[in-house]
């Protein structure tokens, strides 16, 4: 990365790429992004690419690599930003961000069953303490906004589009809309009232999807110590109120696993009502 915020700007997408791309291997397909891991530029690299991936993860982990300390928050580096105006799956502008393959390394996903107890407890400090320091960077320009690093409009599925805000009034006022179709009558005055709550939170960097799979890990050879080596997929990232990281990391666990009791400690505090509030919507929307 430039060490530049917000100023790399896609450039167009090398021939080079899309042979890579169609030689090399599905890690992901969600439709509208594709994940695969490519030999490109003589590495080993992985490119995320489709009409759903979004600028705001470039410019937040940029953010990241300009602001937070020195290996305190794990991230894959960027090799390349690109825009096409199609590809072979699309009939519409596509992003395409390649980052390094990290050799050794695999999902938390994968590697959580495999691990004692003092193994688990050791990544679930490592893990707060990227998300203090990642919570605590201060937002920049000043004032805050609620929205993609960029001052982009929020990635969420509940929001999707809409933003960024320049008050926490704003987003109550955006999340209210959302509520308002899913309850009846007077019940919507009770579901305002729990969501002015949020316009007493903080504004802070949030990561928006850390469920096990983005997050990446690896065991020492000589320490023989499992460590958190980047945590990936930054497209639901940005500036969000307090307790947005809460419900969203919530949202993807797997409730009979012992990581759902552990990841509702990663923060400084838990924000129960929230995510059932959340959870609700989320149900009633069919996401």
């Amino acid at each position: 990365m430039n060490g530049l915020e917000y100023e790399l700007q896609p450039s167009p997408v090398p021939q080079a790429l899309l042979e890579a791309i169609a030689s090399g291997t599905v890690l992901q397909d969600q439709g509208p992004v594709k994940t695969i891991k490519v030999v490109f530029g003589e590495k080993n690299a992985v490119v995320r690419y489709g009409p759903h991936v979004h600028l705001g993860e470039v410019h937040a982990m940029n953010f990241i690599d300009c602001h937070a300390p020195p290996h305190s928050i794990p991230l894959v580096p960027i090799l390349g930003v690109y825009k096409s105006d199609s590809s072979i799956y699309f009939d519409q502008p596509c992003l395409y961000i390649v980052t390094e393959w990290i050799e050794n390394s695999q999902t938390l996903e994968t590697a959580w069953t495999t691990l004692e107890e003092t193994e688990k407890d050791d990544i679930t400090t490592q893990l707060q303490s990227v998300l203090s320091t990642l919570r605590s960077l201060p937002a920049s320009p000043q004032p805050p906004y609620i929205g993609s690093v960029g001052h982009l409009p929020c990635v969420d599925p509940l929001l999707q589009g809409v933003g960024p805000f320049d008050s926490l009034h704003g987003f109550s006022e955006a999340y209210t809309d959302v509520a308002r179709p899913c309850f009846r009558g007077h019940y919507i005055s009770i579901i305002e009232r729990l969501l002015k709550k949020f316009e007493t939170y903080r504004i802070v960097l949030t990561h928006g999807d850390l469920a096990m799979s983005n997050i990446l890990v690896r065991k020492d050879a000589v320490r023989q110590r499992w460590e958190i080596v980047a945590l990936i997929d930054w497209e639901n990232s940005g500036w969000y109120p307090e307790h947005w990281e809460y419900v969203k990391l919530l949202a993807s666990v797997r409730w009979k696993s012992d990581w759902a009791l552990r990841a509702q400690s990663l923060l400084e505090r838990q924000y129960d009502e929230d995510f059932l509030l959340d959870s609700r919507l989320r149900f009633y929307h069919r996401l």
